[in-house]
C-alpha cells in the first residue's frame, strides 16, 4: 500500500515553519537556523565546491628536453563518481636566453593536458632572462572515489636554461576543487 501526504507546510510543535512550499521553491528552516546532514548522509547541490585542497612548491627544478616531474603535485578523494575536480595551476618558470618550456598536467601518471605546441612559451632572444607564472585551469571528470593525485611536469624547449621556482625564491601552487556533478 502507497501513501501520500500532500501539504504546503510542515510546523514544529512551537508553530515555527520548518519546510515550506511556495512558487516551486522548498524553505527548511528560517534565517539563522541550521540544517544539519548526519553523519554518512549526502547532501547533494550540482555545481557546488564540495572540497578544495592546495598544494605548494618552492624548490628549484632544473627541466631537460623531456617531461620530468616539477614537484608540485596534491592529491585529493572525490565523494563521488559523477563529481568533476577543478585543476588550477599556477606554476613559476624562468627560462635564460633564446628558449622556452611547456608545463603539462598529469592525473596519477597519465597525461590528462599538454599544450597544443610543441611548448607553451618562448622567447626570442640571446640575452632575456624571464621568469613569470605560467597559470591555466583544467576541469576533469575523473569518475573515481579513489584518491587520485595531480601534478605537473615540465620540459624545455631546447638546451638553454629552463627551470620551475627559480633559485627557490618563488612559489607554485595547484589548487583542486571538487565540484558536485
Amino acid at each position: 500500500m502507497t501513501a501520500i501526504l500532500k501539504v504546503d507546510t510542515i510546523q514544529d510543535t512551537a508553530g515555527n515553519n520548518i519546510i515550506n512550499e511556495s512558487s516551486d521553491t522548498i524553505t527548511i528552516g528560517a534565517s539563522g537556523d541550521t540544517v544539519a546532514v548526519p553523519s554518512g548522509g549526502k547532501l547533494t547541490a550540482p555545481g557546488h565546491v564540495l572540497q578544495v585542497v592546495q598544494g605548494s612548491q618552492s624548490s628549484q627544478s632544473t627541466q631537460s628536453t623531456s617531461y620530468g616531474d616539477t614537484g608540485l603535485s596534491a592529491a585529493i578523494q572525490p565523494t563521488s563518481t559523477s563529481n568533476k575536480i577543478l585543476i588550477m595551476v599556477n606554476q613559476h618558470c624562468y627560462t635564460a636566453g633564446d628558449g622556452g618550456g611547456s608545463i603539462k598536467l598529469v592525473r596519477g601518471s597519465t597525461s590528462i593536458y599538454t599544450p597544443g605546441e610543441s611548448y607553451a612559451f618562448y622567447f626570442d632572444g640571446s640575452s632575456i632572462d624571464a621568469r613569470q607564472y605560467h597559470s591555466f585551469n583544467y576541469l576533469d571528470s575523473p569518475s573515481s572515489t579513489s584518491s587520485i593525485t595531480y601534478k605537473t611536469q615540465a620540459r624545455a624547449y631546447n638546451s638553454n636554461a629552463f627551470r620551475t621556482q627559480d633559485g627557490g625564491y618563488f612559489t607554485s601552487f595547484i589548487t583542486l576543487m571538487e565540484v558536485a556533478g
